[in-house]
């Protein structure tokens, strides 16, 4: 559920609460900006990123929420797209692609197996989070509209990506015409379409200003390769 909420004060803490038929969510909590011209004595920020599931559980959000920040930069590999990890600590959820994600199904599923965990879930309602993504929210090291690596190949990459980008986009704090663009032109192999993302940026006051980017997602394959071997 995505509320684009207009005519908030700057600089204050709002909690809220979503109401869907019967059920009703827990109490979140979220702030706004400081006006950009006005002084700022302290801004705390926290970044995370690269949480596989299957690697350990979630306990530093709980750390994080203690510290009480003002906002989460989460830096990209919200998901992986993996079945199984060697030596895995906890395992991911099943999918009809025998565990991989290729579907807007199996994204979804996957997501909604991460916010299942109850220290992501407090750290969410903690406190404003800014979102980039790096590529397993798709595929690992896929380039633009050239496939990554790992995993059985998808018949049609664009509509992988397509639906991989829904799912972010489902779960996480983008505005609907974020998703309205790329979706409009996700046929288009060119840099400006299909993308979805993004180079965001904020002013926290008179302290600094945030720059939100994801590049990967407009690099040439070879150009991944050169990284690669570097």
């Amino acid at each position: 559920m995505h509320a684009e909420v207009k005519g908030l004060e700057a600089d204050r803490w709002y909690f809220y609460r979503f109401h869907v038929g019967e059920f009703t969510s827990p109490v979140g909590r979220t702030r706004t900006l400081p006006a950009q011209s006005a002084p700022a004595s302290r801004l705390r920020i926290a970044y995370a990123s690269c949480q596989r599931w299957e690697h350990g559980y979630y306990s530093a959000y709980r750390h994080m929420k203690a510290d009480a920040p003002d906002l989460v930069l989460f830096l990209g590999d919200y998901i992986y797209e993996y079945p199984r990890a060697a030596n895995q600590v906890r395992a991911v959820n099943a999918t009809a692609n025998q565990g991989w994600t290729l579907t807007l199904e199996d994204y979804r599923s996957r997501y909604a197996l991460h916010k299942g965990d109850a220290d992501l879930q407090a750290m969410h309602a903690a406190c404003p989070w800014v979102f980039t993504w790096d590529d397993h929210e798709v595929q690992n090291d896929y380039a633009a509209l050239t496939p990554g690596d790992a995993g059985p190949a998808a018949a049609d990459f664009s509509l992988r990506r397509a639906a991989a980008y829904q799912a972010f986009y489902e779960h996480t704090p983008l505005r609907a015409s974020v998703l309205t663009r790329a979706l409009q032109g996700w046929r288009c192999p060119l840099p400006r379409c299909a993308s979805m993302a993004k180079c965001a940026w904020a002013h926290w006051a008179m302290c600094i200003c945030l720059i939100a980017a994801n590049t990967k997602i407009h690099w040439s394959a070879p150009k991944m390769a050169r990284q690669a071997q570097a």
